[in-house]
């Protein structure tokens, strides 16, 4: 019997450990989250409003583009239309424009080059939506309360790109922040998730799928798998 060869351990050099060796994490999380400039959880509950009634009565929604080309887009038009059948569902200009403007009329926060009576003006923030991933939902990609300016040097902290034990532990406490900030405001989301969207979302995938034209299984599949993930409940 061959003895098994031991491998000997892989060091990984995380360049967050390195940071933290000099900086507190606790602190850095603490502070980082209290920079962050959000809409008052009131105001985003009278949008929130409003989205619905214009989701619900021929109103126009935004929502961001998918993929290097316009048949991804196309897509999510049609299920979006299959779900809210009186909306005037759009494509945001530039994936950001939408939420920029509501976010600086709410908040009074906005880019340096932002014009207007009363605007703080900030440097290196940028627009992020709080729950990732639900960008290609109406509901969701121009509602207040997920949406936020967020300092550019927690972005890394807050998405898919980076991997680590200091990304999770932010994102543990990024997103018990945004639950209790607007606690209120999610739970009306998802109650209107459960009654409106999520008994109708079966039929619009199907149908979405048959007008689907020259997509593989696997490509249909992973949309579909989004979909769902998109329509999700918090």
């Amino acid at each position: 019997m061959k003895d098994i060869e031991v491998q000997p351990k892989v060091e990984v050099l995380d360049s967050y450990d390195l940071l933290f060796e000099q900086v507190d994490r606790d602190q850095f999380f603490v502070r980082g989250l209290a920079a962050i400039k959000d809409v008052d959880p009131a105001d985003s509950e009278e949008d929130w409003n409003a989205l619905v009634e214009r989701l619900e009565n021929g109103g126009t929604a935004f929502i961001r583009g998918a993929g290097r080309n316009a048949q991804g887009t196309e897509a999510w038009f049609k299920v979006c239309r299959h779900l809210f059948k009186n909306a005037d569902i759009r494509k945001d200009p530039d994936n950001n424009t939408e939420p920029t403007k509501l976010l600086t009329r709410l908040t009074r926060y906005g880019k340096v080059t932002e014009k207007g009576e009363g605007i703080r003006h900030l440097m290196n923030y940028q627009v992020s939506h709080l729950w990732e991933k639900r960008t290609h939902n109406p509901l969701l990609f121009t509602a207040a309360w997920n949406i936020a300016w967020v300092p550019k040097y927690l972005d890394p902290f807050t998405g898919h790109e980076t991997k680590g034990e200091h990304v999770v532990a932010f994102q543990k406490r990024f997103r018990q922040r945004n639950r209790e900030r607007y606690g209120r405001q999610i739970a009306a989301y998802n109650a209107y998730v459960k009654a409106n969207v999520l008994p109708r979302l079966e039929e619009a995938l199907v149908a979405t799928i048959s007008e689907l034209q020259g997509w593989s299984v696997r490509k249909v599949s992973s949309f579909e798998s989004r979909v769902r993930q998109e329509f999700a409940v918090i």
